[in-house]
């Protein structure tokens, strides 16, 4: 069965639902919520990903994002997989949690953002959890009633330069807002049987078909047509090209340059859905940083090498090439 289709491009915006497996619950006890409130808060950080609005619901949850790099499969598979893992562990379980893959909705920036975080915060009051979204513990809505700087994480400037608010009185204004009629046509949207994977006007909608077409922007197919390699791959891609042992690549040398080892990881983290810590275990190393310094200094080195820009280009069709005959 084909996986639905994941549109993918610097800035975009997306409404990101996932619901528990035969709506089983998701969030058993207050710990659960806060695990997975947690995870959002160090992911969006260690992803480059602002988080505008979310809610978590007994059984589901819903995000609103921004993605600046382009990144929100990556992002959600490491945002399901990690909880995953969690609550089974805490709750002496095993198999799957969510019922499948994500489901995500792009949409437009500038017509339906204020919408949409709107529609998340009222949730709990339209599934009679609550009376008022203020109410409801497990959702943004209190990151945007409290200002400090442990609610920073939530990218609420976003909505609060769309609404013109000022410095002074942004909770009580964000919340006067709130209050207003949704429009009819973002309930009607979401209450079709089968959600349409674009939010937005027709011109945004043919935008980004015709970008799409264009091979502009950056769509997962089904996953009949495509594989990413594994990073077993890629090394070996790596040595063959530059005519160098696994060993040369995989060894660590403390204040030694390994130019080749840092193009490898380079190439893991960007071919691939592997997250810093996975990548960090392949290359047997646990900490963040290393991997991410790695990952800049091959960056800056392919910018300014027209050579090694090269040769990483064509280890990038050689391997493309390779997975689409597996």
């Amino acid at each position: 069965m084909s996986r639905p289709l994941r549109i993918q491009y610097k800035n975009a915006w997306y409404h990101v639902m996932n619901r528990g497996r035969r709506r089983e619950t998701t969030f058993k006890d207050d710990i659960d919520f806060e695990i997975f409130i947690k995870l959002l808060q160090d992911s969006s950080l260690q992803w480059g990903v602002n988080i505008v609005a979310y809610c978590l619901m007994p059984n589901h949850y819903h995000l609103f994002i921004h993605t600046p790099l382009a990144n929100l499969s990556r992002f959600m598979r490491h945002i399901d997989g990690v909880y995953t893992q969690r609550f089974n562990r805490k709750h002496k379980l095993d198999g799957q949690l969510f019922r499948g893959r994500y489901k995500s909705v792009l949409v437009e920036e500038s017509n339906y953002l204020l919408e949409l975080v709107r529609y998340i915060h009222f949730n709990p009051v339209k599934s009679n959890l609550v009376d008022t979204p203020e109410k409801y513990r497990w959702s943004s809505i209190q990151n945007y009633q409290i200002n400090s700087k442990s609610n920073n994480w939530i990218a609420k400037n976003f909505v609060f330069q769309l609404l013109g608010l000022k410095e002074n009185y942004k909770s009580k204004k964000y919340l006067s807002f709130l209050y207003q009629d949704a429009p009819d046509e973002i309930y009607a949207f979401y209450e079709k049987e089968n959600i349409k994977p674009i939010m937005g006007s027709k011109i945004f909608q043919t935008w980004v078909k015709e970008e799409l077409s264009a091979g502009k922007i950056n769509s997962e197919i089904p996953e009949s047509n495509f594989f990413t390699p594994s990073l077993d791959d890629i090394l070996a891609s790596v040595c063959m090209k530059y005519q160098i042992k696994q060993e040369q690549v995989l060894k660590v040398r403390r204040g030694v340059s390994n130019i080749h080892r840092d193009l490898t990881i380079y190439l893991c983290r960007f071919l691939t859905e592997k997250n810093l810590l996975e990548i960090g275990t392949y290359f047997k190393t646990q900490k963040y940083s290393t991997i991410s310094n790695a990952i800049i200094r091959a960056k800056s080195l392919i910018s300014e090498n027209k050579k090694v820009k090269t040769e990483i280009n064509e280890l990038v069709i050689t391997l493309s090439k390779s997975q689409r005959k597996i």
